[in-house]
Parts: C-alpha cells; sequence; structure tokens
C-alpha cells in the first residue's frame, strides 16, 4: 500500500535501477527519490563541508600590511631661563592670633553684621574685623555669680582683718601692763623687798603677754594676707568679667569661626582665628648653597596664578639659622605690602630672585620624547623623524639629559638644533618604523 499524501500528489523519481535489481522507492511528501541517489548526494555534502576547511587551511596566506603608526613630533628647541633662580612659596598673613576665652562658659551673643540682603547675620569666615570689635560675649550670669561670690569672700577677710587688728591692739595693752609690773616686780625683787614666788608670778604674766602679741600679730598678718588675696581675687573676676567679652586686638580678617550661640566653649579653646593681611609673609626653603647667592640680590619678585600679569616686590627679611630636619632646606620669608588685601593666606607664590648676569640659551625637548634605549636599561634616548622616498622613518638616538624645566628636559649632547624629536607616541617605537605625523 502506498502512503497516502496529505494534500500533494506524490511523484516517482525516474531513476532506473542496478540489472537484476528491484527497484526501492523513498517516499518524500514532494517527490519519491531512488536511495542510491540520495547517498551519492549525501556523500558529496560531507566531502564539501570536511575537505573544503582542510584545503582553505592548505591555501597560501595573504600578506598583511601593517599601517603607519601615528606620532606626533616637534623640532628641537632653545630656552633661554630666567635671569635668576626661581622658588615656590606659601603666602602667610603678617600677624595671626587665635582668640580664646579665660574662662569656659556657654555663649550668649556673637557679632552681628548686615549681609548683602540688608538683613542681620552672625559674623562668618572672611568678614572684615576693626579693632576693638565684640566678636563674642559669654552668659553673663556665670560670671556676675562668679564676681558676687569674690567680693563676698572679700568682705569676710577685711572684717577678720579688723578683728584681728583690735586683738592685737588688747594684747599690746597687756603686754605694756605685763611689762611694767615684770620691771617693778624685778626692781623690788633686786631691793630684797618682793619675795621669790611674787617676783615668777610677775615674770609669768609678762611671758604669757608676750607670746599673746606673738599670736595676734600672726593672725593679723594671715588676715592682711586674706585681703590681699580677695583683692587680687576680685580684680581677677573684674578681668573675668571683662574677658567674658572677646574683642578684636586689631584690624584683620575673620580666618576662622569655632563656636556658635549656646555652645559649651572651655577655657583656651580658640574660638576665632584672625589675621592682619595688611602685609604678607611669603617663605619659603633655601638650600645651603643658594643662601650665599641670595646675599647679593637685592630685589625679589613675587607672583601668584591667582592674580596674573601683576608682580610684587620685596627682600627677605629673615633666613631661619638652622636646616628643617626634613627637607634639608633653610627656611627663608619674605614680607611685602598688600594693598587692597590681593594676597590671601595660603595662596601658592612664585619667588623669583632677579641675577645681573643673564643666562644663556640651552637646548631643550618635551619629557614625554624621552624613552630608555634597548641594551641600556640606564641611558636615554630620542626617535628622529626623517622624511625617506616619501616616507616618514624613526630612528633612535642615543641623547644625555641636564636639568629638568618644568614639563622640559635640557639636552647636553645627541641633538643638534631644528632636528625633528618624536614628542607622542615614542614608548611603542623601533628604529627604522614607519610612521605617519599626525598634527
Amino acid at each position: 500500500m502506498r502512503p497516502a499524501c496529505k494534500g500533494k500528489r506524490l511523484r516517482e523519481a525516474p531513476l532506473s535501477p542496478p540489472k537484476g535489481k528491484t527497484p526501492i522507492l523513498l517516499h518524500d511528501p514532494i517527490i519519491r527519490i531512488h536511495p542510491f541517489a540520495l547517498i551519492k548526494k549525501l556523500g558529496l555534502l560531507v566531502g564539501v563541508l570536511f575537505i573544503g576547511p582542510i584545503l582553505w587551511s592548505c591555501s597560501p596566506e595573504r600578506p598583511y600590511d601593517k599601517p603607519p603608526t601615528p606620532v606626533n613630533i616637534q623640532a628641537v628647541q632653545t630656552y633661554t631661563g630666567e635671569d635668576g633662580l626661581r622658588f615656590s612659596g606659601s603666602i602667610k598673613p603678617k600677624t595671626q592670633v587665635e582668640l580664646a576665652f579665660r574662662q569656659g562658659g556657654y555663649i550668649q551673643d556673637i557679632l552681628q553684621i548686615k549681609g548683602r540682603e540688608g538683613h542681620p547675620r552672625p559674623v562668618q569666615e572672611g568678614d572684615w574685623i576693626t579693632q576693638g570689635t565684640v566678636l563674642a560675649k559669654l552668659r553673663q550670669e556665670d560670671v556676675l555669680s562668679r564676681g558676687s561670690q569674690i567680693k563676698s569672700q572679700l568682705a569676710e577677710a577685711e572684717a577678720s582683718r579688723e578683728m584681728a587688728l583690735a586683738q592685737l591692739a588688747e594684747v599690746s595693752a597687756g603686754l605694756e601692763v605685763a611689762q611694767l609690773d615684770f620691771e617693778r616686780a624685778e626692781f623690788l625683787f633686786h631691793q630684797k623687798s618682793l619675795i621669790k614666788p611674787e617676783y615668777d608670778i610677775a615674770k609669768g604674766r609678762l611671758e604669757t603677754a608676750q607670746a599673746k602679741m606673738q599670736a595676734a600679730q600672726a593672725q593679723v598678718r594671715g588676715a592682711k594676707a586674706k585681703v590681699q588675696g580677695g583683692r587680687a581675687a576680685l580684680e581677677e573676676g573684674e578681668l573675668m568679667i571683662k574677658d567674658a567679652a572677646l574683642q578684636a586686638p586689631f584690624n584683620g580678617i575673620l580666618i576662622k569661626k569655632n563656636i556658635e550661640i549656646g555652645g559649651l566653649i572651655q577655657p583656651g579653646v580658640p574660638a576665632f582665628i584672625l589675621a592682619d593681611i595688611s602685609a604678607v609673609r611669603v617663605t619659603f626653603g633655601l638650600s645651603d648653597l643658594t643662601i650665599a647667592k641670595l646675599q647679593t640680590i637685592s630685589s625679589l619678585t613675587v607672583s601668584v596664578e591667582a592674580i596674573p600679569n601683576k608682580e610684587f616686590k620685596g627682600r627677605i627679611s629673615r633666613i631661619s639659622p638652622s636646616a628643617d630636619p626634613t627637607s634639608r632646606l633653610f627656611e627663608a620669608e619674605i614680607t611685602i605690602p598688600n594693598p587692597g588685601n590681593l594676597l590671601k593666606p595660603g595662596m601658592i607664590a612664585s619667588v623669583l630672585s632677579l641675577s645681573p648676569t643673564p643666562s644663556k640659551a640651552i637646548m631643550v625637548v618635551p619629557l614625554t620624547a624621552i624613552v630608555r634605549p634597548k641594551g641600556s636599561p640606564t641611558g636615554f634616548a630620542v626617535y628622529i623623524c626623517r622624511e625617506t622616498s616619501g616616507r616618514s622613518e624613526v630612528h633612535q638616538r642615543s641623547v644625555t639629559l641636564g636639568k629638568s624645566l618644568g614639563n622640559q628636559i635640557e639636552v647636553l649632547n645627541g641633538l643638534q638644533m631644528g632636528e625633528k624629536v618624536v614628542i607622542s607616541g615614542a614608548q611603542f617605537l623601533v628604529g627604522g618604523q614607519t610612521v605617519k605625523v599626525v598634527p
């Protein structure tokens, strides 16, 4: 029985079987294919899939042309150094003080100034403060109670002194009487008009009066000392009341503010830091070899990047007598006027010392052009770019370097003026390599 075909009529493939063989029909939804034809086609497909890649892999490779390496080049330049020595320094205020309360307490009031919108606000860092301005006050109740206590102690000490003086007067009078009685008894005793027991009684009364006199004098001295102590405490209390209001000792700018209203502050803890910047100090380090050179220079120029196209003149006002144990540099200081308060504490300054002899021109290349040559881990080299047959090729050349000048470095020998060196991508090059110069 032939299988039924759903929707399509079966067709028989017109293939002839071998002689003596009965054809075997293979049924397909579309056509009938003879088994031997199917095996033939499958063998051809397998050959294409497995043998084709092997033949492709055995074919010769196509040559690969590496594209030129892109590089930046620059001609060797000359550098004429500034006529003098340059140092980096830090700007500090002329005077800077930490304002603190002598006693602890709660902050009751802080200076109010007019803000940009016209409303009062607490003083802030960066505000200008005039001399004598009260910056902050402690709670007055604590200070006044302490002053009242000191005054009561002083009054008690003065009363004790008065009592001691009165007692001293009384003892002094008794001493005088005892002295007179003893003198009379002594006279009569020598005249043999007074017996020995009565003489001894008079003498004992005198000695007792003398002891009382010494005790009264000591008590008076103690009372006077208490009075003096009370007066000193009163003066201290009055000074504490005065110091409860923190005043600015000079005109200056507020550098730091460490308190707020209602906060508790301890004695001696800085509440504000005030700085006088009418003049500023520029501090920088000097080596021992540079000190002698600067002593013959009459003028120094100070500049800062924050204020371009403006220079400030000054002279060295101080050189430390000893070097810093860590950096081995001697700290030097220049004091320069600061009109308009342009210079701020903390700015980085550049100090240039003018020299009477001009410096000569030297050859320099960028630091990025320097590479290590192969086989010489301690040497230095650059890649020279030349045009050969319309192509740009690079060749390595050893150089001797001098001092560093920012992002450039001095070349002592190995190069000629005008030669073009690779300044970008040099670490990826080899000698004789073709490159592409990009701007």
